[in-house]
């Protein structure tokens, strides 16, 4: 029994050295803000976009993207994303289109997450858009003694203790002769329990809102991954605001939030998606 043992364990490790010979690969995921298939950044026009085909203009887009794995005939791997100041950790990853032509954003921008995998071929993307629930209800403090990981200092995507982070933020302005009053998209959790303000801990959210995101046929050495303002915004009723907060910002009961939350492929107010998320895609 216990030459056995020995052998047994001779076996183990063997099979953790070989592991550690698997050579390791950097892989970039390039982002690109897209209306439709045409390339736009901040303060571009979105032209007849929404049911009501109003024009808008882009002031914010950034989001949230965490867990990502790339895809092989073999299964899924990991990507063990780099700590990247002040883009990214290996939790989470902020992509970030905004350029300063916002009162909330800043002149750093970002549109690649980089990271490290096993060589090989690998046909697809999978990734979480959103901040991990251990991280997304976390103070943002920002000051010279924070501890707060870097990618969630970023101003204006901090939303409140309970809810934690905005996942995505898009702002969108109506243009001068637009009879809109301006559509927002701010995705983030609801519904929590719990409230850190009287010293008690998020336990839960009865709506999580983290978006799943699978591309199949992409190519991390040469394809891009689009997120397409228009498709987000397919059908959402873009020329009026009933609700306290301007388009759609996650809240219950909001008519301006049905349309976008099927496009990202998310369930609201108790209805399921009609099918997967339209706004990423293969560029």
């Amino acid at each position: 029994m216990k030459t056995k043992t020995i052998f047994l364990s001779l076996l183990t490790a063997l099979g953790a050295a070989c592991g550690d010979d698997v050579s390791q690969t950097t892989v970039s995921l390039q982002f690109a803000l897209t209306d439709g298939d045409t390339e736009i950044g901040c303060d571009d026009l979105l032209a007849g976009v929404g049911a009501d085909a109003v024009d808008l203009e882009v002031r914010d887009a950034r989001f949230y993207v965490s867990n990502v794995r790339l895809v092989s005939a073999s299964g899924e791997v990991p990507v063990a994303l780099d700590d990247v100041s002040p883009f990214q950790i290996s939790d989470v990853a902020l992509v970030d289109f905004e350029s300063a032509c916002s009162d909330a954003g800043d002149t750093n921008t970002n549109d690649v997450v980089v990271g490290t995998v096993p060589e090989g071929e690998y046909t697809g993307v999978r990734f979480t858009v959103g901040v991990p629930f251990e991280l997304n209800h976390i103070d943002q403090v920002v000051d010279e003694t924070t501890t707060t990981p870097e990618p969630l200092r970023a101003t204006g995507m901090w939303w409140n203790w309970q809810g934690g982070f905005k996942f995505i933020r898009v702002d969108l302005a109506p243009t001068p002769d637009s009879t809109s009053p301006g559509f927002n998209i701010h995705l983030g959790s609801t519904a929590c329990m719990g409230n850190p303000l009287m010293g008690e801990d998020v336990t839960s959210c009865g709506n999580p809102n983290r978006m799943e995101v699978e591309l199949t046929g992409f190519d991390p050495a040469s394809d891009t991954i689009a997120f397409d303002l228009r498709a987000a915004l397919d059908g959402a009723l873009t020329n009026q605001n009933t609700g306290a907060a301007l388009g759609c910002q996650s809240f219950p009961m909001d008519e301006e939030c049905p349309a976008v939350f099927d496009n990202l492929g998310l369930p609201y107010g108790g209805v399921a998606p009609s099918g997967p998320q339209s706004v990423f895609r293969v560029r």
